[in-house]
């Protein structure tokens, strides 16, 4: 019963992993293009792709995709809740049957479960990938069955691989599976006469062949699978990662920790690191206990017994040995990977687990029947004790990192994707070439039809790798040297790209660097994405209406927007809010294109540059007033270092807005946004104090931002679990 709580209680956690899912978007849109009969037609997708025939995205997610957008449309976010829970009970229930299938013990399947639960949970996202993710234990204990049982579980297994491979191009890695077992007890029953592995390898043929029919891609269907090798630029892509860039660090980080007496940090870090950590832990966990399985397992093989006993027992290990060794080098090369080595390698964790169990002792089974129950109960509270940090945190409306969301919202999108950009791109029926940042391309597809998105999920199966390394210009640490923002614009320029929409959070200075150049104007920021407009002449509207409130219409961003176009004027400019419309206004007018009339004489145009900045000044404090974003207080000091006359004032500003956010509340939705606004004017007023040479201040200062980036961090220990 404790054991079984443990797995209740780590299916939970693992459920309430919240992980902003970019695929799920290009999912939903790359199913509705099946419905659509675009399914091996050229692109219409990007403005990279666009009018080149031979540019097809071979899209091996094909069935997948259709399910999840056929099910969007009877149930909407509440059949992709429901889809993925689903999923997860396929895959946890195939780890089951194919374990007990190895004759484990209940106790040792279940621990070990548990145990993949949550070293998997940041990973259980509903993508094309979680099929395989759920393919491969049924697959597993198919084979182990075929080799125990009927032969016509050969059939069995040649449905799930015809299936297979129109769901996810990692039915490669299950032709792989296969082939291994072929190889091991294939061998073995054909040196002993019998014929059982002949079905496999007809079953696995027939298999090959209708993937390929049925594919509307053919052979490029599994080509594609092979695309990745040796391609550098895509390995720049987070899950295209190495496992550990260095496998010197970790050990190093956790040495540290014990001189330090900080080893509760380290280790929260390393469950920090998603991809890595937790597999990092399940594999130093589990080292010594598969050293004692392997050791009883060549010891077993020893005996003395008839050919049929040691092939029994040299077979299976061989077969197991080799699955987890290609495996664990194929998650050590790409953090993709670390799911599925994870699910294979359960089966050591949970052997291990059972020779506990096992031990040669006349007392041992009491004995460790008591240790078993201890541990069971000390598990169950350890979890019960984390239920509350990623369960009742995660999911509460007063998180301080995240706005008010549903279910859905919260557990797939977080803030990580430009929802009420994207509500104003198709309320004001802006379209054309996007560009972004990589994970919004599925999401604005879905969501704003007329654009034509840039590089981004889809990644080599339609783009190339000179797309790619295009794309990582736009990382450039110089960003802001004029040279490389030259650059920048001309490639926009030759792309034909009329909107710019980025994330704040980490291309903020791309974006100030394009509006500082001219050519960009800014006619969205919400504080989460900004949204530039070139050529400019083309939306002149905006300006009137962002310069007067009469020409702004608020419209509630849930409503019809067919409901909503008939409150909004041929000449207005549809918000979602009054703060977004002066958040939006603070930042249109940085663009140096604002420059009104030429000015007669130096005179004049100092005069008219310091009427400018007490606009911009006066429209930063209206928008930080009702709702402070920390990257205005940026902004705002960058537009002073051009008005010496001006830093007393911006000076005394920033000091009695650093002592008002002390007063404001963190304890509600985006409240941490407070402890950003009292980091950043801690180093704006820092900055200034050391330039002045007022060192002694300057202290002071730094000591309040690290202050209030200790209490971030803090916060974010709990509430980001």
């Amino acid at each position: 019963m404790l054991v079984t709580t443990v797995l209740a209680l780590a299916f939970l956690l693992a459920w309430s992993g919240r992980t902003p899912n970019s695929d799920l978007f290009m999912s939903l849109a790359g199913g509705r293009d099946v419905v659509d009969g675009k399914l091996g037609q050229a692109d219409d997708w990007s403005f990279l792709t666009q009018g080149d025939p031979n540019r097809v995205w071979i899209n091996q997610s094909w069935l997948t995709h259709w399910a999840l957008y056929r099910l969007w449309g009877v149930a909407g976010p509440t059949g992709m809740n429901v889809a993925r829970v689903a999923i997860m009970v396929a895959w946890v229930g195939g780890v089951l049957i194919w374990l007990r299938r190895r004759r484990i013990s209940w106790a040792a399947v279940l621990t070990a479960s548990a145990a993949l639960l949550l070293v998997c949970r940041y990973h259980m996202i509903l993508r094309g990938n979680i099929v395989t993710l759920a393919a491969v234990p049924w697959l597993l204990w198919m084979l182990e069955r075929q080799r125990t049982g009927p032969m016509h579980w050969a059939w069995a297994i040649t449905a799930l691989l015809i299936v297979w491979g129109q769901a996810h191009g990692g039915y490669v890695y299950g032709w792989g599976v296969v082939l291994l077992w072929l190889v091991i007890f294939g061998a073995a029953q054909f040196l002993r006469g019998q014929w059982r592995w002949a079905t496999v390898v007809l079953g696995l043929a027939l298999a090959v062949v209708l993937t390929v029919t049925i594919s509307p891609f053919g052979l490029r269907a599994i080509t594609q699978s092979l695309a990745m090798a040796g391609k550098s630029e895509w390995r720049t892509v987070r899950e295209w990662w190495p496992l550990v860039e260095n496998w010197s660090t970790p050990f190093a980080a956790l040495r540290t920790a014990f001189q330090t007496g900080e080893v509760r940090r380290a280790l929260l870090a390393m469950w920090a690191g998603q991809e890595t950590g937790p597999f990092l832990l399940m594999l130093s966990g589990i080292g010594l206990l598969v050293l004692l399985v392997l050791l009883r397992r060549l010891l077993s093989a020893g005996d003395s017994g008839s050919a049929g006993t040691k092939e029994r027992n040299i077979a299976p290990f061989l077969f197991d040995v080799t699955l987890t060794a290609v495996t664990i080098a194929m998650a050590v090369e790409g953090r993709r990977f670390v799911p599925l080595a994870a699910t294979v390698l359960t089966l050591a964790l949970a052997q291990a687990l059972d020779q506990l169990l096992r031990r040669p002792h006349s007392d041992s089974r009491s004995r460790v029947g008591a240790t078993g129950y201890g541990l069971s109960g000390l598990s169950s509270a350890a979890l019960l004790l984390l239920v509350y940090p990623m369960v009742a945190l995660g999911y509460s409306q007063r998180h301080p990192f995240l706005p008010r969301q549903n279910l859905f919202e919260r557990q797939v999108m977080a803030n990580a994707f430009a929802d009420d950009a994207g509500w104003f791109l198709r309320a004001n029926g802006i379209k054309g070439n996007v560009f972004h940042d990589y994970g919004q391309e599925g999401y604005l597809r879905w969501t704003v039809p007329g654009c034509k998105v840039y590089c981004g999920g889809r990644a080599q199966q339609i783009y190339t790798e000179a797309d790619r390394k295009k794309q990582l210009l736009f990382s450039n640490p110089k960003i802001t040297d004029p040279r490389v923002i030259s650059g920048v614009n001309e490639l926009l320029r030759g792309w034909n790209v009329r909107i710019v929409l980025l994330p704040a959070s980490t291309m903020w200075e791309l974006t100030l660097a394009l509006i500082e150049s001219g050519e960009w104007l800014a006619i969205y920021f919400d504080g989460d994405f900004s949204v530039l407009v070139n050529p400019i002449d083309e939306f002149e509207r905006f300006g009137p209406a962002l310069w007067q409130r009469s020409g702004v219409a608020i419209v509630d961003p849930n409503q019809n927007l067919q409901e909503a176009g008939t409150q909004v004027r041929a000449d207005q400019v549809a918000y979602p809010d009054e703060q977004v419309w002066l958040q939006s206004y603070a930042l249109y007018l940085a663009s140096p294109r604002l420059s009104g009339g030429e000015p007669a004489s130096e005179e004049e145009r100092m005069q008219l540059e310091a009427q400018k900045f007490r606009v911009r000044f006066n429209a930063v404090r209206e928008a930080q007033s009702r709702q402070p974003n920390a990257l205005l207080y940026v902004l705002l000091s960058r537009m002073a270092e051009k008005f010496p006359s001006a830093q007393q004032a911006v000076q005394g500003y920033f000091q009695s807005e650093l002592e008002r956010m002390k007063t404001l509340s963190i304890a509600v939705p985006r409240g941490a946004e407070v402890l950003w606004c009292r980091h950043y004017l801690a180093r704006l007023i820092e900055a200034r104090l050391r330039r002045t040479g007022d060192s002694a201040n300057a202290d002071h200062m730094k000591s309040q931002a690290d202050a209030a980036a200790d209490l971030l961090e803090q916060l974010g220990r709990w509430w980001q679990m």
